[in-house]
């Protein structure tokens, strides 16, 4: 007995439909963004200076300095001398850096905050460890690239009086830098921590105050 084309046997089943499982693709990175970032990353790097922008991924991504800059702006990559392309990128990273503090919520600090030490808006205080004499506050920024943060930082504290002192580079890749101001001395640290760029800072000995 044949049987015909198309006929089910007794019990059988149709097999159960795989399931598929859609990975949504994070979006790229605008390769000529990438371009400028690193072009200026790597003239900082030839010449002995910390990178301007040492990771070119957080820079590009949103809220990111070089993210915010106009297309316009991106074509500095091609200035022949390093010092061209910083000439040409200079005014566009320094009005996205004033657009990103002017649109930050104000920084509540921490209670551990140096007294009269500025605090740049967009901030979320973090807890911080106890180190004895040593007090350590902690204010995260999110999303926010490190040298944006660095640059900002840099421009509230001259601002306010504050003289600034590069610190050796210690572990890891943290920018260090030594603030002052009449008799207050702050030693200040700031780093990447997931997509987060956090600011540190440690005095031995100070009374705790806010800006």
């Amino acid at each position: 007995m044949v049987l015909a084309s198309g006929c089910c046997l007794g019990g059988a089943t149709e097999p159960a439909p795989v399931a598929s499982t859609v990975v949504a693709s994070e979006p790229a990175l605008d390769p000529a963004c990438l371009g400028l970032c690193e072009r200026l990353a790597g003239c900082d790097r030839d010449e002995g200076r910390t990178p301007s922008a040492p990771d070119c991924s957080a820079g590009c991504s949103v809220g990111g300095a070089y993210a915010a800059l106009d297309r316009t702006m991106l074509a500095c990559a091609e200035q022949p001398s390093c010092d061209a392309a910083r000439q040409c990128a200079a005014p566009g990273l320094a009005m996205a850096l004033l657009g990103a503090i002017a649109s930050g919520a104000p920084t509540a600090p921490p209670p551990d905050w140096p007294a009269g030490f500025p605090a740049v808006p967009g901030g979320v205080a973090r807890p911080a460890p106890t180190m004895g004499p040593v007090r350590v506050a902690l204010v995260a920024y999110p999303s926010r690239d490190v040298p944006s943060v660095v640059g900002a930082y840099r421009d509230a504290l001259t601002g306010a009086g504050w003289a600034l002192a590069d610190a050796p580079a210690g572990d890891g890749e943290a920018i260090r830098f030594v603030a002052s101001h009449a008799s207050e001395s702050v030693s200040v640290s700031i780093y990447r921590d997931g997509t987060d760029a956090v600011v540190q800072t440690m005095q031995l000995g100070a009374t705790p105050g806010t800006p």
